[in-house]
């Protein structure tokens, strides 16, 4: 947000940049003026397009300012005879200095960028008494390197700001949706309580209450039947334990999944299919539940405003499909940097560390969908 609002700024201000570029070109005189003129432009360019079309503005704010700094230090090759500017010449360069400041201090470390804070009006001092660039009185160039100090600053500050905030903001939403993980994991293992307890009923207590009650030949078979049926039901549901002690069922899986995102995420559709006693073990669990919450959040954060996310749950008769579909904006995958941790790390990785598969069908304008496969072996 604060790159592309940057850009816009850097767009307006550009207006009155080329207006006084173009207007001294005639005075200037030299080849290298426009060629000064014209790195501007590609470099405006790239703070536009890395801003809106990609995922690091910083390049394009590093390119700006390393272009703007190599204008204001090699002015002197864009005036042909210093003796025949006009009175009061004002170097159309001046106007792009503080805003030059503003993308160093954004995409810099915090050292370089204040450096380049200080640095650049200083060497503008020295260029604005010179001949070539206009001899201006030390008290006029003073006051314009202060000037360009205090904008660049003030406004390198409040974004800078902002973008902390924004931090903060996500690293709340991150302990938020850890927090909920381990609620989801605790309403699983109540919810696989009351199924095991629900089959205690259903099965043992029936057949019990039916044996107690046993008087004719038929209600002693019956019994018999019931019983043989319980200890059928009962050895099942310890083998599935023993396989893996934190297991749970599909059921219960979904079940915990539906209520966490529709507590956390008010906005997003949930639907299932398919639940059944099907065994899932603890840590796929966990890992298939991270990488969802991982998903919607990005669905929130990048599909763009105004579009609809959707979780489809699906239990297949030997593993679960998990859906997280958008009607957003899209990406390209192959585009995706490595510094995007929350699709690599907390979604690939996390799935395919459990043996899953994750499949990413996504493009400009077209939506994204996020597809988590496990099959158990």
């Amino acid at each position: 947000m604060t790159s592309r609002v940057l850009s816009i700024g850097l767009l307006i201000s550009s207006v009155e940049i080329y207006m006084n570029a173009f207007a001294q070109l005639p005075v200037l005189g030299t080849i290298w003026a426009l060629v000064a003129i014209s790195l501007h432009g590609i470099a405006l360019v790239a703070v536009v397009y890395s801003a809106w079309f990609t995922e690091n503005p910083r390049t394009g704010q590093l390119t700006y300012a390393a272009v703007s700094a190599l204008i204001l230090i090699f002015w002197q090759l864009q005036v042909a005879d210093a003796g025949a500017l006009p009175p009061g010449f004002h170097p159309w360069v001046w106007w792009v200095i503080g805003s030059a400041a503003i993308t160093a201090a954004l995409s810099l470390p915090i050292a370089f960028g204040s450096f380049y804070l200080f640095g650049v009006p200083l060497i503008w001092y020295f260029i604005y008494q010179s001949a070539e660039g206009g001899s201006a009185e030390a008290f006029s160039a003073a006051k314009d390197s202060v000037y360009t100090l205090l904008f660049s600053s003030c406004f390198s500050l409040l974004l800078l700001l902002l973008r902390f905030e924004a931090e903060k903001v996500d690293l709340a939403n991150q302990e938020a949706s850890r927090a909920e993980v381990e609620r989801a994991a605790i309403d699983a293992v109540e919810q696989e309580r009351a199924r095991v307890d629900s089959l205690v009923h259903d099965k043992v207590l029936t057949t019990l209450l039916v044996g107690a009650n046993a008087r004719t030949d038929d209600e002693i078979v019956e019994a018999r039947t019931l019983a043989k049926t319980a200890i059928r039901a009962l050895e099942s549901d310890m083998s599935s334990t023993y396989q893996n002690e934190d297991a749970i069922t599909v059921w219960s899986f979904f079940g915990a999944i539906m209520d966490s995102v529709r507590s956390v995420f008010a906005g997003v559709l949930v639907k299932e299919s398919g639940a059944s006693d099907l065994s899932v073990p603890g840590d796929v669990a966990e890992a298939l539940t991270e990488a969802t919450f991982q998903a919607v959040t990005n669905a929130i954060q990048h599909a763009g405003p105004g579009a609809e996310t959707v979780v489809r749950l699906k239990g297949t008769p030997h593993g679960v499909k998990i859906v997280i579909k958008d009607d957003g904006r899209g990406f390209r995958v192959s585009r995706v940097p490595k510094t995007r941790l929350g699709l690599r790390l907390s979604i690939i990785n996390r799935v395919e560390s459990v043996g899953g598969k994750v499949r990413i069908d996504s493009g400009p304008g077209r939506g994204t969908a996020i597809i988590l496969d496990w099959i158990a072996k």
